[in-house]
């Protein structure tokens, strides 16, 4: 989305709040999943969630940790792509 420019990008987030950052954390679908079981995204068992990855991050670094951000950089899939090859193309 922020590629898109649907929405502001870390950067320009930073600059218009005037914060440091601790942290950044991906739309996943699975925040909502153990917000529902009433589980900590961050303490469920689901490792290759990168929002869980996120809030784990943060809580290194409020801790004093150096811990770099995680790279969020979208990658869409094969069907993704085709949807928008064929949009644009008419």
């Amino acid at each position: 989305m922020i590629a898109k420019g649907d929405m502001l990008s870390i950067d320009d987030v930073l600059d218009i709040l005037a914060i440091e950052l601790i942290g950044v954390i991906p739309e996943d679908e699975s925040i909502l999943v153990s917000s529902n079981q009433g589980m900590p995204l961050a303490m469920s068992g689901t490792n290759g969630a990168s929002a869980g990855q996120a809030f784990r991050n943060v809580a290194q670094r409020l801790d004093g940790a150096n811990v770099p951000l995680l790279n969020l950089t979208y990658k869409a899939g094969f069907m993704e792509r085709l949807r928008e090859w064929l949009a644009g193309a008419n």
